[in-house]
């Protein structure tokens, strides 16, 4: 993991998360930066009152199955605008096509900002250590590409997209035509996107 300073925003951390097929070792690293804000919004946690079908059946994504209805709303949203940045291009790569939610990345997105939270801490690799790739595929994602993305500080879709499209290497990541699904995770102020072909 590489540490890299960006001005006027704390450290932010950078990391190589593409991998080979049926999780092998990265063979060709593309670079996602984590986005960070001075805002505190991670302290409280939430009521989960919505049931969701978006994530697979099974007790590995059964901490996630029923979420909050602000937080899935606020998923869907930031699905619409990816999509709408992804149609219109963007300063840091073309117009490209739109992508479907994969329940599998769903499921690992959701995981992983519910992780953040409860655990406070604030990076791609968990405090088991374990990377986007280990727990896309623990919850099910087969395809041979991904990538992942989070930001914290940010309570609606609209904020934590700008704040993701303000970094070069975050916006290649949204913008990324290799890509054909995604899932999102929103637990609080904390925002997962993970990537999959």
């Amino acid at each position: 993991m590489i540490r890299r300073e960006r001005a006027g925003l704390p450290l932010a951390w950078v990391v190589a998360l593409m991998t080979g097929l049926f999780g092998c070792a990265p063979t060709d690293g593309a670079i996602f930066e984590v986005a960070d804000t001075d805002s505190d919004g991670d302290s409280e946690a939430l009521e989960t009152t919505a049931p969701s079908a978006d994530v697979p059946a099974g007790a590995h994504c059964e901490p996630v199955a029923v979420w909050d209805e602000a937080s899935a709303a606020a998923e869907e949203e930031m699905l619409e605008l990816i999509n709408q940045q992804r149609a219109a291009g963007a300063y840091c790569a073309p117009a490209t096509h739109t992508l479907d939610l994969a329940p599998e990345l769903r499921c690992a997105a959701r995981l992983h900002s519910k992780d953040m939270v409860e655990r406070d801490f604030y990076s791609t690799i968990n405090p088991d250590g374990l990377s986007p790739g280990d727990r896309v595929y623990a919850a099910g994602y087969d395809g041979s590409i991904w990538g992942e993305n989070v930001t914290r500080g940010y309570v609606t879709a609209a904020d934590a997209m700008a704040d993701l499209m303000s970094s070069e290497s975050l916006c290649i990541n949204i913008m990324d035509p290799d890509y054909r699904y995604i899932g999102l995770g929103r637990f609080g102020a904390s925002w997962t996107q993970d990537y999959g072909s």
